[in-house]
């Protein structure tokens, strides 16, 4: 799984890169290829949920998969839509859901003095 997700991460870190140099409006397009690989993984997913398994386990693992793949796209276009400064520190912090483990930005907020 970690294998798949890591080819995944690189291809869409290519994809971006390349949108971002030929096309001025490189985040519709990268939100549209964000969305038809999303659209494709949710329809392998009920696929999988409709098919019978000797193993629930191996279901269960199949799906978890689905879910970390479509997670992992997902952040993808939220950090998209994020500052430079703001990508590169969840990269640095390791906190993409790729790498497992999930990523928030903190929002700290400045009470009326």
């Amino acid at each position: 799984m970690a294998e798949e997700e890591a080819k995944v991460q690189d291809d869409f870190e290519e994809m971006k890169g390349i949108r971002q140099m030929f096309d001025p409006n490189w985040k519709e397009s990268f939100k549209i290829c964000v969305d038809e690989y999303i659209k494709q993984h949710l329809k392998r997913a009920e696929s999988v949920s409709e098919m019978t398994y000797k193993n629930e386990e191996a279901k269960r693992i199949a799906l978890h998969s689905i879910r970390h793949l479509v997670a992992g796209a997902d952040q993808e276009w939220e950090l998209a839509q994020q500052p430079e400064h703001a990508t590169r520190c969840a990269k640095i912090d390791g906190a993409l859901i790729w790498q497992g483990r999930g990523y928030i930005i903190l929002t700290r907020f400045q009470s009326p003095s």
